[in-house]
Formats: structure tokens, C-alpha cells, sequence
């Protein structure tokens, strides 16, 4: 009877690590900043600066990654930015994407986005609303099912929502 007992409390510490170990390593995972240069070749044979983000899970304000994320973005002074969803956790997020893409976006540059399964199920229809206004705001637009052309100094760039 002991030994069973034993074998149940294995088991538990065994399922106990795993879980923590997963835990702690999706922690690290939204911790983390990735810069990545890449050279794609235009039809043109020019040469366009774009940057691409996803996945910010803004809350009540912009943390020191997201900070750090947005002037990075700056920095590279890229033509056009592009947001790939998940930006914002909840309704509480608006005003944290409104400065991350203030802070982040260069004078000249377009913005595009699409929203991630975050808008989508998290927001209703006034902040999803919201989130089309801040585009707007910032010089850019949600491409949802739609195509866009954007216009670079290296040519032509088209691409869907």
C-alpha cells in the first residue's frame, strides 16, 4: 500500500515539473526581443526597409520590452510597418498601442495591420473600432481581407490581409 502511495507522489512532483518547466519557459518566451534583418529582392530591384511585429499583449501601458521594441522600430527607420495581430491583451491595451505606435513609427513610414485572435476575441465592436481609429491616427490602416500597395522609394510592394 505504501509503495502505492510512492508512485502517486512521483508521479505528482514529475507532472508538477513539467508544468512549472512549461511555465516558466512561456514567461521567458513574452520576455524576449528578436531582432531579425533580412534582404528580400523587389521586382524592381530596388531596395524597401519594412518592419514587422506581432504578439505585444499590451495591458495598461507600454513595459520596458514593449518600449525598447517600439524605439528599435525607429531606429531602423524603416518604410513600412507592419502589425501582425495579438497587440493588445484586452480593451485595457487601446491606449498602450496608441503610444507603442507613437513611439515607434517614423514620420514617413506606413503602417498595415491585421488583427490576431486577441482583437478578435477579446474586443467588442466599440474597441474594435478603436483599434481601426488608431491606425488611422498613426498613418496606417487594418488590411483584414483586403490587399494593399504600398508605394517604397525601392518600388512597389503589395500584400493581404
Amino acid at each position: 500500500m505504501e509503495r502505492k502511495h510512492i508512485h502517486r507522489a512521483v508521479f505528482a512532483l514529475c507532472l508538477l515539473l513539467f508544468f512549472g518547466a512549461g511555465f516558466l519557459y512561456l514567461k521567458n518566451e513574452t520576455e524576449k526581443l528578436e531582432i531579425t534583418r533580412e534582404r528580400l529582392p523587389l521586382a524592381g530591384a530596388g531596395v524597401a526597409k519594412v518592419a514587422v511585429f506581432s504578439d505585444l499583449h499590451l495591458k495598461n501601458g507600454l513595459d520596458g520590452l514593449s518600449r525598447r521594441a517600439a524605439l528599435a522600430i525607429r531606429e531602423e527607420n524603416p518604410q513600412i510597418v507592419i502589425s501582425l495581430g495579438d497587440q493588445i491583451e484586452n480593451a485595457k491595451g487601446l491606449g498602450a498601442l496608441d503610444e507603442f505606435l507613437a513611439l515607434a513609427m517614423p514620420p514617413e513610414a506606413r503602417l498595415y495591420g491585421v488583427l490576431g485572435n486577441r482583437e478578435r476575441d477579446e474586443l467588442g465592436e466599440e474597441e474594435l473600432k478603436e483599434v481601426y481609429s488608431i491606425f488611422k491616427r498613426r498613418g496606417g490602416e487594418i488590411i483584414d481581407g483586403k490587399r494593399a500597395l504600398a508605394e517604397t522609394t525601392g518600388g512597389r510592394i503589395a500584400f493581404y490581409g
